[in-house]
Parts: C-alpha cells; structure tokens; sequence
C-alpha cells in the first residue's frame, strides 16, 4: 500500500514515515501543502495522512482541492486541534477521519488500517484467500498455520491482490502502488518480485494463487465462496513499540531542543527584551511538541505542550514565573532526572506498558519496558535498574532468573489471576511483591515507591563477634557483595567497646567463646536500654540442651547451628534487618484515630 504523507514538522514526518515503512508500507513525504498537491497530482495513493497546520497551503484547503479534482483516496487528516468545530471542518472539507493529536503510533496505524479496509473488496481485519491469511496489524502471513516469510515487497503484492481479488494488475499500476518516485524499478524487477512470491507460496503448497493474464498483468486466482478463516492471534505488536522506542532514541535531542527555544523565549519575555517573531517561533515548538510528544506515548507532557502553546500566544494570561514551572514540568516529564530510580518493566502488553511510561514521571520513576526476559537479559548487561517489574506470563523461570542472578534488585510481579498457589511460588522464589492486574498506573507507582523506600532504608551494617577467624573471613566474603558493611571481633572482650562505637543494626555472636560466652554478652548488651531493640542472632554448635534456659529468654532474636549455611544465615540476617525496620515504622506513626 503507497501513502502520503504531508507534514511540516520533520522530526514528526520521519518517525511517521520510518514505522510505516516497518510496516511495509510504501510512502511519499511531502512538507507543505503545495508540494503535496504536487505529490498527489503525479502519483497513486491508497491513503493521505494530511496535517492541518501546513504552509503555503494548510491541511483544510488542500483537503478541499483534492476533492474538488474528484480525488476519492481516503484522508486521514492529523491535527493538534481538538475543539469540535474543528472537527466539524476538517470532515466537511472532504476528510474520511479525523485524527486529535496527541495520538500514539499504534492508533494512527489502526486508523490507518480502518480506512483501506473500506476501501478494499474485502473489509474484514484479517486478509485471506482459502487457508492463506495475512494480517495487517502484525504483517503475519501463514498457510494453514505455517508462517510465510516474505520480503517487505512481495508481502507489498500479497496484500495488494488479497484487497482486490478481482482486479486485475498491470505492471504499471503495482509500480504505482507499492514503489516511491524516489526508487521506481525496471519491469525485470516486478517479474523478480511476482516470481519470488510464487516461489515461496508454492513452498507452502498454497501454488496457483496468483495467475497471469497474458497481455494484461496479474491478479488473483477466483475462489468460490466459503466462510471466512478465524484470524490468527497477533504476534508482533512488539515490533511496532520497538521502532517507537528507537525512533524516540533518535529524535529526543531535537525535541530537546525545541524546549531550549521555549525557554530562551520564557528568559527573554523576562527581560522585556521578547520581540513578536521570537514569541510565535516559541509558541509553534509547543505546537510541533504537541503532536510528536503524543506519537511517542507521552500523553500528559504533550496535554503540557498545549498549555504552553495557548499561554505563549497569549501572553497576557499567565506570568514567566507560570510558563518556567510548566517548562521544568515537561522537561521532567520526557527527559528525567539521572537520579531518578529506574524500573525495568517486563510486559509484552504495549497498551499497558504506554501508561505506565506515561506516568512515570509523575512519580519521579523512569522506567524502560521490553517484552520478553531474552530482552531483559540485553538490558541488564548494560545497566543495572532498582526495580523490576514483571509480568512473568505463566512462566517463573524468569523469576527465579533475577532473583537468583540479581538477589540485590527487588521483583515485583504482576499477574492477571489471584491464585493462592501463584502467591506462594513468588514468595518461594524470592519475589517483593505480588499486584493482581487490572491496576492502574497510580496503584503500582505507589506500591513501588514504598518498595523503593523499603530498601533505600534497609540497614547494613553488622558486628559479628566470633572466635573462629575463618569463618568470620567467609561471612565477609558472602555478605560484603551483597551489599552489608562487616565489622568482626574475635575476642569477646573487645566487644562492648565495638559495639559502642560501631552502633551496629545488627550483631551475630557465636555461642561459645572464651573468657565470655555469647549468651553472657547477649544478656549484658540486653540490660543496657540503648541496645534493647538490636536484633541478635546468636550461633550455636549444637542444638540447646534442655537444662539451658531457652534462647528468646536470654535476649536473643534467632539462632542458627553451627555448621553454618551461609545463605541461610544471609536469609536471616535480612528477615531481621526487615522485621526490625517494619517495627521501627509501626511505632514511629501516629496513632490512627
């Protein structure tokens, strides 16, 4: 399918152009409203993506002109103009659909889609011809369920006969459809495409499907009538968030930039030093950021962008002091703070995923979303996140993957089912948390703020009192990784005054020592009011025997046998640390009434 089109904003224009090209779309841009008059004079499009606000002549006129011509191409007019009059005027200027920005690209492509359905023989969403289908929304094509691997050109064919099973193709008129003026090829290379297709449509035993009319061109093969195939699930919507993402990679510094303009404006109306040009140039970035900020799922900073735009123009409505706090806002909002905790969302649902990264902001988190734990994986060799925050899919193989390779980053898992037995795996696992889907966006920032509180508070420092200078040497070794400050004595004696200095948030002591045991050092540390609440672990060789008063009375928190399983024992020492902390909260809040 060949399109148009015609916008003047051409960062916008390129990462348009650029995700519909990856949905093997032919296109064509135009930059004003002439040069696109021009464009659609010359050539033959399935469909014009037409902005209102153009040069030289704007969207509306040019929609009423091509109409005028009896052009009867579908238009899909793209505009930050959301008043219903508006509206009203871009449909009857000859518009087939009316698109507000802000709009994200998975949107756009399925109005895109709506309208060639309309215009296509067949108006059903999913293309097919006996148990051949192909599906636009993911650019699947497979033959009784094997999947038909084609290039970008011949899947162009496909589609191009499958939306018109009775008409028949000349080479003339597929150059028309599926090749740009920029690249237009020699009637050799549509032969090698047709030929190619068949090729592969044979190797899946779907032959016959495309016949040649000598003389004339191509068309489809005539089927009888039968009830359509049930469409195959989508598997690629993935795709489509990915060349946002990247598109977004590549175009951030010049939408940066465009804020540098707002803000020089801003400094300048300060001074009194703003002339008009200045003013307009300043209030038409708020504009263009309008449009491009929603491609790119940035829905609240691009509602911002419109409030800066109708404050720029109107300057007498607000204050710089207003129009500085707005801009800090935005800027916020799509180019977070360094310091900012990052989460890693792992979630193939994209529609979820784009509130999350919408809102994300709003809560002082930045986030990057994939699909899938092998994108994940990539992820995490180059940066490590604070939180992750997985749908696991059923799967929880993933799960034991980041809380095994990873023990330091909490996990928070969400799920679209409360099952009990879901529950005690992620515990089991090691998961932080559990969240039960539907959630909105503000329900999870929120339980993932205080899960980032939780550990940004956890204490680390540990005074370990043992007469055994090996193993003291393997708990350093174990526990300093994971993040604990250690501090050993191996005499008893020396302890009190370590302690003291140290003020430790937890201390181990080992059963049996000399000159001092470690329940008499338990109890001396117990009678002083300062140390009444540290959790003590205490380590013994061997089970109590029964003539020993029990541990707890002692003053003691836990006890662990000797030998010592160092996992276990860091197990422990984080269950305290915790337990210790939750009291801590408890008692310090206020009553509640």
């Amino acid at each position: 399918m060949r399109l148009l089109l015609v916008e003047d904003d051409d960062i916008l224009a390129q990462t348009l152009s650029q995700a519909l090209i990856d949905q093997n779309y032919v296109v064509d841009v135009a930059y004003d409203g002439e040069e696109g008059w021009d464009y659609a004079q010359s050539f033959t499009y399935d469909l014009i993506l037409l902005d209102v606000s153009l040069p030289k002549l704007n969207g509306i006129a040019l929609c009423q002109r091509l109409r005028q011509e009896d052009c009867h191409t579908p238009i899909l007019m793209l505009t930050a103009r959301d008043s219903s009059s508006d509206k009203v005027t871009g449909l009857d200027a000859g518009a087939d659909d009316y698109v507000v920005k802000p709009c994200t690209i998975s949107e756009l492509f399925a109005r895109i889609r709506a309208l060639l359905r309309r215009q296509s023989a067949s108006g059903a969403p999913i293309l097919s011809w006996e148990e051949l289908t192909l599906d636009p929304s993911s650019c699947d094509v497979s033959y009784k369920g094997q999947p038909v691997d084609l290039s970008p050109k011949e899947y162009a064919l496909l589609e191009l006969f499958l939306r018109n099973p009775k008409r028949v193709f000349n080479k003339s008129t597929i150059l028309e459809h599926l090749w740009s003026f920029e690249d237009p090829p020699s009637d050799d290379t549509i032969r090698a495409h047709i030929k190619g297709l068949r090729r592969k449509l044979k190797a899946v035993e779907a032959d016959q499907l495309i016949e040649t009319i000598y003389g004339v061109g191509y068309r489809l093969r005539a089927l009888p009538d039968k009830k359509p195939l049930e469409p195959p699930p989508p598997s690629k919507a993935e795709k489509t968030r990915q060349a946002i993402q990247e598109a977004w990679e590549q175009f951030k510094p010049a939408i940066l930039n465009r804020l540098t303009v707002i803000e020089e404006a801003i400094a300048r109306w300060e001074k009194n030093t703003l002339n008009p040009d200045q003013q307009e140039d300043a209030a038409q970035q708020a504009h263009k950021l309008v449009g491009s900020l929603g491609m790119y799922g940035f829905s609240d900073a691009s509602l911002l962008s419109r409030q800066l735009e109708h404050q720029l123009l109107d300057l007498t409505t607000t204050s710089p002091q207003i129009l500085t706090q707005l801009l800090q806002t935005l800027r916020q909002q799509i180019d977070p703070p360094s310091n900012f905790p990052l989460v890693l969302i792992i979630d193939p649902n994209s529609a979820w995923v784009e509130q999350l990264t919408s809102a994300a902001p709003l809560w002082s988190v930045r986030v990057v979303s994939v699909a899938h734990l092998k994108q994940a994986k990539t992820f995490l060799k180059q940066e490590t996140p604070d939180l992750i925050l997985l749908d696991p899919q059923g799967e929880w193989a993933s799960l034991n993957y980041f809380t095994t390779r990873y023990p330091k980053i909490p996990v928070l898992v969400m799920t679209v089912g409360d099952r009990f037995a879901e529950r005690l795996t992620v515990a089991r696992l090691g998961g932080q948390g559990f969240l039960v889907k539907p959630l909105t966006p503000a329900q999870v920032f929120q339980f993932i703020q205080h899960t980032l509180q939780d550990h940004q508070h956890l204490p680390s420092h540990l005074l370990i009192v043992d007469d055994d200078p090996t193993f003291l040497e393997e708990v350093k070794t174990t526990l300093i990784p994971e993040g604990f400050t250690i501090h050993t004595c191996s005499d008893p004696r020396q302890s009190w005054q370590l302690l003291t200095q140290i003020k430790p948030d937890l201390l181990i002591l080992d059963l049996e020592m000399p000159h001092i045991s470690g329940l008499e050092l338990c109890q001396v540390i117990r009678n002083d009011p300062t140390w009444k609440v540290l959790p003590i672990i205490l380590l013994s060789p061997a089970l109590q025997d029964q003539s020993c008063p029990p541990i707890p009375k002692r003053g003691a928190d836990d006890y662990l046998c000797k030998p010592i399983n160092l996992s276990q024992l860091k197990t422990c020492i984080c269950n305290r640390l915790e337990r210790t902390r939750q009291l801590q909260n408890a008692t310090s809040s206020p009553a509640q009434t």
